[in-house]
């Protein structure tokens, strides 16, 4: 049994992300795009020293988001873990010692809260006495309710709630990560590059609305209390 939090990428295959979530028009760029943001993340988990376990190598992602979020949770404390962070591919601003903060927190409180700024969640920690995977299912994911009924769950909990940080679901998202820290601005350059590719080919750029999306910083505010 390991005493370490263990970092859960919780990320479903890119063509599957693909079919929901579109920066272009073209499904293949779509992938392309998804792909590199959960290869960055997993950079970033791996880069704080801790384990990194990644979601399509512990469940088949069928069934509901909360379902497949579950499912994936306990497998990771099946494996012996009694803490663990749960971050998505969507927050490109994540970086190592934000995590190792959080992993920090964790290692004191019941739970750590990432909300994003359309009231998700972009990090989820939390310990093994206070997981429960059917009220962890039964939560709205994907939603902008999600961060405060999940605040709302663990009101009787330790919990520790983190920095707001924007996730991406659409082309501007990822344009308004252009400015932030020198790391995240050259790998969202990069990204931003492979869109234009195909669109100079004569791809049109499309738009849809943003979705809550669950997934965790710096900064860490501690008191009471994220899709």
């Amino acid at each position: 049994m390991s005493d370490a939090v263990a970092i859960l990428v919780f990320a479903r295959p890119a063509a599957d992300d693909a079919a929901r979530k579109r920066f272009v028009s073209s499904a293949y760029t779509n992938r392309r795009v998804l792909a590199r943001l959960t290869e960055h993340v997993m950079r970033v988990a791996t880069g704080t020293g801790l384990p990194v376990l990644h979601s399509t190598d512990l469940i088949t992602h069928q069934g509901s988001f909360g379902d497949q979020l579950s499912a994936a949770l306990q497998a990771v404390f099946d494996l012996g873990h009694e803490r663990v962070l749960v971050v998505g591919n969507d927050c490109p601003g994540l970086t190592p010692p934000m995590l190792l903060g959080a992993a920090d927190a964790l290692r004191s409180a019941a739970v750590v809260l990432g909300p994003d700024r359309r009231g998700g969640l972009y990090l989820l920690g939390i310990s093994r006495p206070v997981f429960d995977a059917n009220r962890l299912a039964q939560l709205p994911w994907q939603t902008p309710a999600l961060s405060r009924i999940t605040r709302h769950l663990f009101a009787s909990c330790a919990v520790v709630e983190l920095v707001r940080l924007s996730d991406v679901n659409q082309l501007t998202d990822l344009q308004a990560y252009r400015t932030t820290n020198t790391g995240v601005g050259v790998f969202v350059h990069a990204l931003l590059a492979l869109i234009r590719l195909p669109f100079k080919a004569g791809y049109t750029l499309t738009r849809q609305p943003p979705t809550a999306v669950f997934w965790p910083g710096s900064g860490l505010l501690r008191g009471p209390p994220v899709a």
